[in-house]
Parts: structure tokens; sequence; C-alpha cells
């Protein structure tokens, strides 16, 4: 697999790289390396072109939802309705807190630290909000990556939703909350947006890194992010979140909007409550995910 970011590859850096693609699969359409009329070379490399676009069209072709839910590429883009002013925030966590946090999701909860993190999002949103009875989660999620999937052309991801239907928080618990999103996740049954559904939900793009190391002794390099320059922003969600893992216990958590009816103070609280959270998850994880009074 070749992952290629825009940030690092502009044009004149890819043309190389593509150019070594197209001799590869001028080779797999029969191409020599030697011995060969250079009228046949032309031929044989416009059939690995041909090959190329194949696959590429194939990768790119849209397929209904009901065919296959991981195989739907769906983009935010078709659903930019519903934008409305917004306040963003860069919150930052103490590393003894994500210590705390990764242990709950390993010894206690039996997830991910993924899952955790969106039981921590959902969970603290929950409590500044406890009459809600449903909340949606819009993720960034990979798809196109099954088996015999391997000679698409193309890295995909696509925009999906996790109705989470909540019922009384003072009943749910954190440990049923982490169960019902790692379920979710595994079984890949997330869904596309329906009409109207994303202004309402939580976008949440959680970027983790390779932090126990790659192999032939490789490391994954990433760098925090200074503080937003505007406080004032908006989104077409309640609230758009964005995680990148800078260390095995470091994150930065970006609260890139959240609904400005809430007030420039919102953030202060919905941090106080991913905390507490935190907490719970690691010494009260069955107890209600909104504290009784």
């Amino acid at each position: 697999y070749a992952v290629l970011d825009h940030g690092y590859c502009d044009g004149p850096a890819g043309a190389p790289l593509f150019a070594d693609f197209l001799r590869l699969y001028a080779e797999e359409a029969g191409e020599l390396a030697s011995g060969i009329a250079a009228e046949d070379k032309d031929r044989r490399a416009t059939e690995g072109l041909e090959v190329l676009q194949h696959r590429l069209q194939q990768s790119l072709k849209p397929l209904p939802e009901g065919h296959h839910p991981n195989h739907d590429i769906y983009h935010d883009g078709l659903v930019g309705f519903g934008w409305r002013q917004g306040y963003q925030r860069h919150i930052r966590m103490d590393v003894s807190l994500m210590k705390l946090m990764r242990v709950a999701a390993r010894e206690v909860l039996g997830c991910s630290v993924d899952v955790a993190w969106l039981t921590v999002i959902a969970g603290s949103f929950m409590r500044l909000f406890p009459h809600l009875r449903r909340l949606d989660i819009y993720l960034i999620v990979t798809c196109r990556d099954g088996p015999g999937e391997e000679t698409m052309v193309g890295y995909f991801s696509s925009r999906k939703l996790i109705p989470l239907e909540l019922g009384d928080p003072k009943r749910s618990t954190l440990l049923g909350l982490a169960d019902r999103i790692a379920t979710v996740r595994r079984e890949r049954s997330w869904r596309r947006p329906r009409p109207y559904e994303k202004p309402d939900a939580i976008e949440v793009n959680i970027v983790s890194q390779a932090a126990d190391g790659l192999p032939f002794g490789f490391q994954e390099v990433r760098y925090s992010r200074s503080a937003p320059r505007d406080w004032s922003r908006g989104a077409t969600s309640n609230m758009n979140l964005r995680l990148d893992q800078t260390a095995r216990d470091a994150w930065d958590f970006r609260l890139q909007s959240h609904d400005a009816s809430w007030g420039p103070d919102w953030s202060s609280y919905y941090a106080q409550a991913m905390g507490s959270v935190i907490v719970d998850m690691a010494l009260r994880p069955a107890e209600g995910i909104v504290p009784s009074a």
C-alpha cells in the first residue's frame, strides 16, 4: 500500500511515482525489460495504462448502499446544508489523564482507545444535555479495504453515521455505551447519513498514531498543532471534533466548532465533563452515564 497525503505530495513530486506505477502496470500487461521493438513497447505501455485506468475506474465506481455498506463512498460535501455559527477551541489534555483513559480502555472497558474516545465524547455530551435519548456520531471510516480488494487503486474513506439509541442516561452505563459503539465498529453496521441528520450529529475525526513503532525501526512523527487564531467558526453539525495522536499518551483535541447558541464558554464545561467521564470509566463504569442527583 502507498498512502499519499496531499500535504506532502504535489504534482512535480508525484510525477516520478506515477511513472513507476505505469511501468509496473506495463510489465503486468506483458512488457519485457529488453528485446522488444520500440513500437511494441509503446503498445505495451498503453496497455499498462489501460490496466491502471480500469482499476481506478472500478475503485471510484459508487455502489448502492444496499449492495454493500462499506463500498459506498459518501462524502460530506453532499450534505453541506445546515451551516450555523460556532466557536472553536483547542483543549489540552494532561498526560496523566490520557494514561488513565488508556488503562480504562484496555483493562476496564476492554476496548480500543478509539472506542474509548468516542465513549468519552458521547458520554460528556449526554452529561451536558441529559434530556437526550438519541445521539448521532458522524465518523470518517475506511472502506473498500476487505479481502480481495487489494488490486484497487486508492485509499478510500467514507462518512458514516452511528445512531446511538441511549434511553435514560441515568440508567445507561458507560460500559454499555462503550460496548454499543465497539459492536457497531466491529460489525461495520454504520450507515450513510439520511437527509438533515448531519446537522444534529457530532462529527468526529480520530487520527491515531503508530505509537508502538513501525517495522524495521521506523517511527511515525507527529507534531502538535497550535491554538487557532480565530475563535469564531461555523460548521454543518452540532459539534465538529478533530483528534490527532502525537505520542502514546498525548493527543491534540481540537473542538473545531460547536453551536454558537450554547455560548462561548460552553467548551469549558465540556472539557470538565470529559475529565469526569474519563475518571468514571476507570472507577465507576457500571454506574449511570448521567449521575443521579
